[in-house]
């Protein structure tokens, strides 16, 4: 009876077996996290996006600057028309006098400059207020692609921690099966009932059962990885569990954060800059416009009736105007009312901010010093459960420990192994996290890997 139902058994693994290796082959693609980042930064939509708008705010800088030059402009007319006239003097005493086909025919031209002097200033300021939004919305895009790269390295190791556990599970099969082979062994040379081998037949079967469903999250999770990256979903990879070693990572949360240069605080300080800018932009309305000007144009004008008369004429103008808009100063002052009150508003922001900081600060180092630690205890639980788990098997092949036992700890060991799989992919995002805060993220990704 019991060999028919290995039988059975091995009908099982034959079907359930391959679903469960092909998810680790070997020879499946290595995806590493430095691979996605720079297809993230090639296909992501949200990503290209931001550059995009990065190129649109230098161009407006461009149109901005087009009013530091002076106006010039250049006019020209030629004209040519026949004249027909009588003359009639009402005395009578002299002839009707008649010109018929008089012809004049000329062209006149100027080219003009001028410059408002008021608005050249304003211009100027103008451009040092964009240059601080410029500066705080290029921060505000960094901000974003972190948040993109964050989001692109959680899924990774979503994905990575599903791999891992997946192995755990097919070790955790491989062992059950192992532990089978013992109970039908051991039912044969009668030392233990069948019970103990359908016990263990169960054991393997809830084994591959839990093996099929983290295969169902893995994929789930590699293709929600592949939608962010842009991969097709043909595409068939392993992750990089290297990461999950961390004494070959570079981590110093020590010296990645000071909580007063964040990037949300530099942004902040450069939108008061702004508003301190746009204020003293304002205050050029209260001046009168002066303007310089000056050109310079000629014409020939030539008549003909039956005498030739040509007429030339050439001219240089300048000059300077000044006038004066009462009407906007008063819309001046209440604009600059305003700014007053949101630079207020801007320097109460940021003092909130940076104890904002220094709180997330403090909560993400604190979180790191625990995990450190988690991951040192996590470390010695898994090879004390792992030594445990070998004697067992042993004690169980002597008949000195009973199936349940052992069991126990089988789980045990596998537990521990994910536990201490999910605290260092938990130490390493902590990192990325703490880092996001003030710099590049994908540049010090780059320089850890």
């Amino acid at each position: 009876m019991i060999g028919f139902i290995k039988h059975i058994v091995l009908a099982i693994c034959l079907q359930l077996f391959p679903l469960l290796e092909g998810a680790y082959a070997q020879s499946n693609e290595l995806l590493t996290l430095e691979d996605c980042l720079e297809k993230t930064i090639d296909k992501n939509s949200d990503f290209l996006s931001i550059q995009n708008m990065e190129i649109i705010r230098e161009q407006n800088r461009k149109i901005l600057k087009t009013a530091l030059f002076p106006e010039l402009s250049f006019s020209s007319d030629i004209n040519q028309f026949v004249q027909n006239s009588k003359v009639v003097f009402t005395d009578n005493i002299l002839p009707v006098s008649e010109i018929t086909g008089a012809r004049t025919s000329g062209m006149t031209a100027s080219v003009n400059t001028g410059l408002n002097l008021v608005d050249w200033g304003q211009t100027v300021v103008q451009l040092k207020a964009q240059n601080y939004s410029y500066q705080a919305q290029n921060i505000k895009d960094n901000q974003s692609k972190n948040e993109i790269i964050l989001m692109v390295c959680k899924t990774y190791f979503d994905c990575l921690i599903s791999q891992e556990i997946g192995r755990v599970v097919y070790e955790k099969i491989e062992n059950s099966q192992q532990i089978m082979s013992l109970a039908a062994l051991k039912v044969e040379i009668g030392a233990s009932d069948s019970l103990e081998y359908y016990q263990a037949l169960i054991n393997y079967e809830q084994d591959v059962n839990s093996g099929i469903l983290v295969n169902s999250m893995l994929v789930e999770s590699k293709n929600n990885l592949k939608i962010l990256v842009g991969l097709g979903f043909t595409n068939e990879f392993n992750l990089d569990n290297s990461l999950l070693n961390i004494n070959d990572l570079k981590l110093n949360s020590s010296s990645v954060w000071d909580p007063e240069t964040t990037l949300q605080l530099i942004s902040l300080e450069n939108d008061l800059l702004e508003i301190q800018k746009l204020e003293k932009a304002n205050r050029w309305d209260i001046l009168p416009d002066i303007s310089l000007f000056a050109g310079y144009g000629f014409s020939n004008q030539t008549f003909q009736n039956g005498i030739v008369q040509q007429n030339t004429a050439l001219g240089f103008s300048y000059g300077l105007s000044v006038n004066y808009r009462f009407g906007s100063v008063k819309n001046t002052i209440h604009q600059n009312n305003v700014l007053k009150i949101q630079e207020s508003n801007k320097i109460l922001q940021i003092n909130n901010q940076k104890n904002v900081e220094q709180n997330e600060f403090n909560s993400l180092q604190l979180r790191i010093e625990q995990l450190s630690l988690l991951t040192k205890s996590s470390q010695t639980v898994m090879i004390m459960t792992q030594r445990t788990l070998k004697n067992s098997m042993l004690n169980y092949e002597l008949g000195s420990m009973t199936l349940t036992d052992l069991r126990f700890t089988q789980d045990q060991y596998l537990n521990s192994k994910i536990e201490l799989n999910r605290v260092l992919a938990d130490y390493f995002i902590c990192h990325l996290e703490l880092y996001a805060q003030t710099n590049n993220l994908e540049e010090w990704i780059l320089q850890i890997l």
